[in-house]
């Protein structure tokens, strides 16, 4: 499994619970547990590609 730059980590890590959704949903990804934790929800997310997840980023940026 690739691992994202910490870069990206962070930026993904600095982001609220709601704007974690926000990205999931961006990205296409969904959890298949209700109850995730914030830092769970980080970690699902960064096993993502990075250009998948720069991509969803940029568009949650522009929809605020």
């Amino acid at each position: 499994m690739e691992q994202v730059s910490k870069l990206t980590w962070n930026k993904v890590n600095k982001l609220s619970e709601q704007e974690l959704d926000k990205l999931a949903d961006l990205m296409d990804v969904g959890f298949l547990q209700d109850d995730l934790d914030r830092e769970e929800k980080v970690l699902i997310l960064t096993t993502e590609s990075e250009s998948k997840i720069l991509k969803a980023l940029k568009q949650l940026k522009a929809s605020e």
